[in-house]
């Protein structure tokens, strides 16, 4: 007990020092503010139990607070408060006290989870697919749900803060990305939510939902109201991937109108307002063109065709005019992705019988391969910092999720169970610019 007050007492004595020592700015930090976040640490060795969760809970919204502030503001202020956070855990982490020490080390722990990119995956290893979330190095994996339904396709908001996915009863969810507050977004008995994608300010949903065979597409706020529906085909319409504009105003989709008479694929892109209004179509071959998608600048559209007998990469500027060939070998129909900076696109190339992963730059030059193997490659996607992409592998189930810096070094299995890992998505970090706080001495 001697020792427990007298580590309290040198907490406190750090906290002062700590809270005491200049900041990066001219404001200083609130006295109020200072003196609430010193008791908490002291509170985190109560002999109370519900004393220390309080504290430790209370810590935790105090830390997302500055976090939030630092990411909305940018502003030296905050970053020197979260750095004064992050000394006070590392000083209360290295404390000989067990319990200071226990709850300190789960505080930083949860915050740097927030401060770290993640990938976002579906899993059936524990019998039903389920969302899970790992580090980018494939350490930490973390169950987010436990359903009675299948559970599909997450996706994380360009925040990093929420992720979104679909159910095999074609019900629509959205939760934290730690897994907590779910919320049902969306339920339908004779219709199902077949893909989804967030709009780049992380405010709405792109969908399409499939009913009676004709497939629609849909904007709605992320809170599931709003809801509009922007395709009003009537015959059997078929919708298979779209894209936001960067700036969110606009959706480009590739649609097959007469879907159901067809022996052939003959989807065309569009381009539409998320107010339903200016459709215009953006190519007419009656080939076969899905998968468009915006470039990160909203000038450029790349998608795929086989409107020269076989798939390949094709580009073209955002309003249909000066359409390109782009890749030199057979792509398959997977969805090309740009790189963050717009520079190169990543894609999936089919020599031989196999799929593996291609890199060229944004005019087709410099194309190469990331991976060389017997195995199929595919849902190639580029890391936040656009120096990593994960892809799933395998011939058939099971699949495994890998890793790849850009530069083909650094190959990574990420899943190593035998169970189906499948979906994966990237997490960008919600304060990736004050991970280092967080780092482990």
């Amino acid at each position: 007990m001697v020792m427990t007050k007298l580590l309290k007492l040198l907490l406190i004595c750090v906290m002062l020092f700590i809270f005491s020592a200049p900041c990066v700015t001219e404001e200083p930090i609130n006295d109020e503010q200072q003196g609430e976040f010193s008791e908490l640490i002291n509170q985190l060795s109560s002999n109370e139990l519900k004393t220390r969760e309080e504290s430790q809970n209370k810590l935790l919204a105090f830390g997302e607070k500055l976090i939030t502030e630092y990411q909305n503001q940018k502003g030296d202020r905050s970053q020197s408060q979260i750095k004064l956070f992050a000394e006070a855990l590392s000083n209360a982490c290295r404390s000989e006290d067990a319990e200071i020490k226990n709850r300190a080390n789960q505080i930083r722990k949860y915050f740097y989870f927030l401060t770290y990119h993640k990938i976002v995956f579906s899993s059936n290893r524990d019998g039903k697919y389920q969302i899970y979330i790992m580090n980018a190095d494939g350490s930490d994996t973390r169950k987010l749900t436990n359903d009675q339904s299948h559970s599909v396709t997450p996706k994380c908001d360009p925040n990093g803060k929420k992720i979104a996915f679909r159910s095999s009863m074609g019900n629509f969810y959205i939760m934290d990305i730690d897994g907590k507050n779910k919320e049902q977004l969306a339920e339908y008995k004779n219709a199902s939510i077949d893909n989804f994608i967030w709009s780049p300010d992380g405010t709405k949903f792109a969908f399409t939902l499939k009913q009676d065979g004709v497939w629609h597409l849909y904007v709605m706020d992320a809170d599931g109201k709003n809801k509009k529906q922007l395709t009003k085909h009537t015959d059997k319409a078929f919708i298979e991937t779209f894209s936001w504009s960067p700036e969110g105003t606009k959706v480009v989709f590739d649609c097959e109108i007469d879907y159901a008479t067809n022996a052939q694929m003959h989807r065309e892109i569009y381009i539409i307002d998320v107010n339903g209004k200016n459709l215009k179509k953006l190519t007419e071959t009656r080939a076969d063109s899905p998968g468009p998608v915006w470039s990160p600048d909203g000038k450029k559209i790349v998608f795929f065709s086989d409107r020269e007998g076989k798939y390949n990469i094709y580009v073209m500027n955002a309003d249909g005019s000066d359409q390109k060939r782009l890749s030199e070998n057979n792509a398959e129909n997977d969805l090309p992705c740009w790189s963050p900076d717009g520079k190169k696109i990543a894609f999936v190339s089919v020599l031989s019988d196999n799929a593996n992963i291609y890199v060229m730059d944004a005019d087709g030059n410099n194309q190469q391969s990331l991976t060389k193997n017997d195995l199929n490659n595919w849902e190639p996607s580029w890391s936040p910092d656009g120096k990593q992409i994960i892809f799933v592998s395998g011939l058939s189930m099971p699949h495994k999720i890998y890793i790849l810096d850009t530069n083909k070094k650094n190959l990574k299995r990420l899943t190593i169970d035998e169970a189906d890992n499948n979906w994966p998505a990237w997490c960008p970090s919600s304060a990736f610019d004050i991970s280092f706080l967080f780092k482990d001495e």
